[in-house]
């Protein structure tokens, strides 16, 4: 029997973006802080985590996906605004905004709508669109880290045009999660 892959479904952000610079300037200015930052390169925008599921369920999520983004359009996202999860006193993880568009909540809906209607059980949490830099362990300047969130919770990062969505399988291992592409669905309505 094979085993489970633990997947996700996520929109890529372009590899010509500003992110590698923010996060540079964010590690320089949480230097003393214990941080565990994403790499530019993985950072993603998650639809949905699907969990540890089955070749079987894998088949059932690429059939929806297709159906969808086959009559979906492109559309524009918008990468705005930074704070963190957690509380104010105790940050967790620090993230850029995502926009929520009218297109966004659709695609969004459809896939949830999609997945549920087949029988899928995943974590349907509440859509809160955002791009993890970041998972806190400790805050060295909690005053430094108040101010950042302050300046920049309403900056607009980046704004591009959404022309896929990915069905990911996410390998852990000690340095890290690695994400390995299943498949990309092209949205072509």
């Amino acid at each position: 029997m094979r085993a489970l892959k633990r997947c996700f479904i996520a929109i890529d952000i372009p590899a010509e973006n500003s992110l590698p610079q923010l996060l540079k300037l964010l590690r320089k200015e949480f230097n003393a802080s214990q941080i565990n930052w994403v790499q530019p390169e993985k950072i993603h925008l998650t639809l949905a985590f699907l969990g540890e599921i089955s070749d079987g369920q894998i088949d059932l999520t690429i059939k929806v996906l297709n159906e969808i983004c086959l009559k979906f359009e492109p559309f524009n996202c918008n990468l705005k605004g930074f704070g963190s999860f957690g509380t104010k006193e105790k940050p967790t993880v620090l993230w850029i905004g995502v926009y929520v568009s009218r297109a966004l909540y659709e695609l969004k809906l459809k896939f949830d709508k999609g997945l549920e209607i087949t029988g899928f059980n995943y974590d349907g949490k509440i859509f809160k669109p955002h791009l993890t830099l970041g998972r806190i362990k400790k805050f060295a300047n909690h005053a430094e880290y108040l101010q950042l969130t302050g300046k920049y919770k309403d900056f607009s990062f980046l704004n591009f045009e959404v022309r896929s969505v990915i069905l990911y399988e996410s390998i852990l291992s000690s340095s890290g999660p690695d994400y390995k592409p299943i498949k990309v669905f092209p949205l072509e309505g």
